[in-house]
Order: structure tokens, then sequence, then C-alpha cells
């Protein structure tokens, strides 16, 4: 069996003739060694790839759970956005007109522009908004006529707040009337340059 391969030449030729030498015995062994050898080899490939495999999968998870944040995120900031853009353009809407002859045109429309003061308090700049406190008062009318004051100032879409109504039941003339103390902190954006 010398001429295995190509013949008894070169390092063939020396591991067949070594292969020749060896007993039945020897070449199960050896089959078997190399066997084993073989199949640790396999396993520790594939312990190995599977751990890379592993590592590439988590990292794809975590990836793609960033790409979802991320868009979530662009998602809330187009809503944040057009949120932003439609208050700036409530803000501008009444831009031209101050709070106080706003509330005095509300107050004749109900026919209760006399009993109207309004008093400018402080203001502040957050974030670019100026924020006016107001003390609004409105002595003596019917109950009703200042419900529909407030009613009236909040829901016409004139950027203020109604920070707190103070109303006191008072008797003019044998008649039972109301005294109403607002608090209004009014918004508009604040003029650059």
């Amino acid at each position: 069996m010398a001429n295995r391969a190509g013949g008894g030449n070169g390092v063939f030729g020396l591991m067949w003739a070594q292969l020749d030498s060896l007993s039945p015995r020897d070449r199960k062994l050896l089959a078997g060694l190399l066997g084993f050898f073989g199949i640790l080899f396999v396993i520790i490939v594939a312990l190995t790839l599977r751990g890379r495999l592993n590592d590439k999968a988590s990292r794809v998870v975590d990836q793609k759970e960033s790409l979802e944040t991320i868009q979530m995120l662009g998602e809330e900031y187009v809503v944040a956005a057009a949120r932003i853009e439609a208050a700036e353009k409530r803000l501008t809407e009444f831009g031209d007109q101050p709070l106080s002859a706003y509330l005095e045109k509300t107050a004749s429309a109900l026919g209760i522009a006399e009993e109207l003061s309004v008093n400018k308090q402080q203001t502040e700049v957050v974030g670019g908004v100026e924020q006016t406190k107001y003390k609004v008062d409105l002595r003596r009318v019917h109950y009703d006529m200042s419900l529909n004051f407030v009613f009236d100032i909040e829901t016409s879409g004139y950027p203020l707040r109604v920070d707190s109504a103070r109303f006191k039941a008072v008797k003019y003339k044998g008649e039972k009337l109301v005294s109403l103390t607002l608090e209004l902190t009014a918004y508009t954006l604040q003029e650059s340059g």
C-alpha cells in the first residue's frame, strides 16, 4: 500500500507508509482519537458561532428597540411641534388687542362694562412667552351675568388662564348682587429685537 495518493513520495507518501505499518487495533484507536478531536472541534466551533450569533441577535434587538424609541420620539416631536405652532398662532391671534380692551369689550357685550375694573399686576417672561398677571373686579352685577362673563372669557380663545375667582354676595338697593374678583394670567409672545 505504499503507492497511495500519488506514490510513496512526499509527506503524504510518508503518512500512508506510517498508517500501513500500524496494526488494525492501532488504526482503530487512531481513527477513534481523530474522530473524538473532530467532534470536539465541531462542538467548539458550534458553541463559538452560537455565542457570536446570540451576541449579534442581542445587538439587533437593542438596535431595533433604539429605532422604535427614536421613531416614537419623532412622532411625539411632530405632535409637539404642531401644538407649539397652534399655540403660537393662538398667541398672535389676539396680539393687537390688550387684555383690558378685550375684557371691556366682553363686559360691554353683556351690559356690565361700568362695573368692570382691570389692574395689571406683574409681567414675567418664561421661554419666550410673556405672562402678565391681572386683577379683574366686577362689582355689583347679577350672578348670571358674572357667570356669563367668566364663561365668555374662558371660551373665547383669548390666551388667558383664570387663576382664581372669588364671588361675594352683596345687597345693593334691596337687590342681591355679586362682586367678582378674578386673578388672570394673559399670555403673549415676547417681542424679539
